[in-house]
């Protein structure tokens, strides 16, 4: 039988220097997401940005979508997003 060595984790960290990103709700890591977005934003941000959003929620928002449906052996999903579920 073999045995895996599923490090790192945050209790055997090894050496991956990017294991703080595994603790989303850790101040280090939103605060370097929020500094990543803020980059991205500036770069990609402005008027024509926000008229491509506001046209994208508006179809992504609507209630008569065709839902897409995954079957997953005996279950089905669906994994449906818009304005009143936006995580799903």
């Amino acid at each position: 039988m073999t045995e895996f060595d599923f490090r790192p984790t945050m209790n055997a960290p090894d050496d991956d220097p990017h294991l703080w990103f595994e603790d989303v709700e850790r101040e280090r890591a939103l605060a370097w997401t929020a500094s990543q977005s803020a980059k991205t934003l500036k770069h990609f941000g402005g008027t024509q940005f926000e008229r491509d959003r506001a046209a994208l929620t508006v179809m992504f928002d609507r209630f008569d979508r065709i839902p897409l449906i995954a079957r997953r052996g005996q279950y089905l999903y669906n994994f449906w997003r818009d304005a009143g579920n936006p995580r799903g």
